[in-house]
């Protein structure tokens, strides 16, 4: 074994939908691949990597997406496949700038920026559909000429840019056509559909309360403060919890752009998130 290969780290990314580094030192990892650089994997599942052997792990909001009875699993995946002083950096939602920020807006008395929050807040954990109110929200400001205050508060909070005046459709041709470059995605499409007509078998009643047809994924299973999460994570098991920032780390090298910066050093998921690293003893 040469000394480059002895010297060779290996940094993790999970769940990385389209942020991800394209460097043989990074594996990448979602359950619905965006790109040949990302390998699927079952991220609520066993990790695929044999103990002690990853020295990075990336996770950039999805343990807010993980359902409360599997957190413990997945931080303990987490623990297992570390090296001894590894370190994992995740980047949630702060409930609690969220919060602050949602009262700092009626003190101002800026009633409009305060549904907002309410509502980026709420409708991720509660939606029954694809993109809920949110994205209804998103699509009437994107047809709002006049509102460029709106869509500049909500790329600062959430890092979306709202293309006002363009068509609320996605380029790359027809739903469909799109669906059929993903096979993964076009199957979640027809099972969304068969769960749909299965639905009807329910009293009316009972789908409009209880029945979600959000993507996977889609929705919020909870929401973290620091306090909370620094507390879950030794919990778990980590030995030390620090809080960071979007262009801070305890990671040699860490590449904040494209993982939490953009190409001009902006908060990739704006304001509203948390940086959290922590370390295995």
């Amino acid at each position: 074994m040469n000394q480059n290969t002895m010297l060779k780290k290996r940094f993790v990314n999970l769940a990385c939908g389209s942020s991800y580094v394209r460097d043989t030192e990074w594996t990448n990892l979602d359950y619905v691949p965006s790109d040949q650089s990302v390998r699927q994997a079952d991220l609520l599942g066993k990790l695929p990597f044999d103990n002690e052997t990853v020295d990075v792990i990336y996770c950039s909001h999805f343990l807010e997406h993980i359902p409360r009875q599997q957190v413990h699993h997945f931080l303990g995946e987490c623990l297992r496949v570390l090296k001894p002083s590894g370190i994992a950096r995740f980047v949630l939602p702060d409930f609690e700038e969220m919060c602050n920020e949602y009262l700092h807006q009626l003190s101002q008395n800026d009633y409009a920026k305060a549904s907002f929050l309410m509502l980026s807040m709420l409708d991720q954990l509660v939606r029954l559909r694809p993109g809920g109110q949110l994205g209804e929200f998103y699509r009437h400001l994107q047809a709002d000429s006049e509102n460029e205050e709106m869509t500049s508060y909500v790329l600062e909070r959430t890092g979306e840019t709202i293309e006002v005046g363009r068509s609320a459709s996605l380029p790359g041709g027809s739903v469909w056509v799109r669906l059929l470059r993903n096979p993964r995605k076009l199957w979640a499409r027809i099972e969304r559909r068969y769960c749909r007509m299965l639905s009807l078998l329910f009293p009316a009643a009972f789908r409009q309360q209880n029945i979600s047809f959000a993507g996977t994924g889609e929705r919020h299973q909870w929401v973290y403060d620091y306090y909370s999460f620094d507390r879950l994570l030794r919990h778990n098991g980590f030995a030390s919890v620090e809080r960071m920032s979007s262009s801070t780390s305890s990671i040699a090298g860490f590449p904040f752009y494209p993982l939490d910066l953009t190409v001009d050093r902006r908060p990739r998921k704006g304001s509203e998130s948390m940086y959290v690293e922590a370390t295995k003893s």
